[in-house]
């Protein structure tokens, strides 16, 4: 689990939503993440490190949840007896066929980490 992962932790009490869209998530994160009382949305688009056991252990482990989005990919891969669970528990699946979209930056800047951009 990643150190932004381990610091998003200790906000557990409180988190109610997330979207991890386009994160570098493990099995092992996502099941940490799983496992917050509170966590009632999350959405689950574009990770790298994530298997269909993985999302599968971190479905079944949700507790509260009620809402989740997750890519079209991934629905084949996961048994629809687990789906029927969740769904049969009142967790709402939402699947997007969203395509992978790199972030631009509009003005063409290139934006580096603790420096300004250059003026053209």
């Amino acid at each position: 689990m990643t150190t932004q992962c381990s610091n998003l932790l200790s906000f557990h009490k409180s988190l109610k939503q997330i979207n991890l869209s386009y994160c570098s998530v493990t099995d092992v994160g996502l099941l940490a993440l799983a496992s917050m009382n509170r966590l009632r949305n999350i959405t689950v688009l574009h990770l790298r490190g994530l298997t269909p056991n993985g999302l599968a252990a971190a479905l079944l482990t949700c507790r509260g949840i009620t809402k989740v989005k997750l890519h079209a990919s991934f629905k084949p891969l996961l048994p629809k007896s687990l789906l029927d669970y969740i769904e049969a528990h009142g967790c709402v699946l939402h699947w997007r066929d969203k395509a992978f979209q790199v972030e631009m930056d509009p003005k063409g800047w290139k934006l580096h980490f603790g420096k300004s951009p250059e003026a053209p």
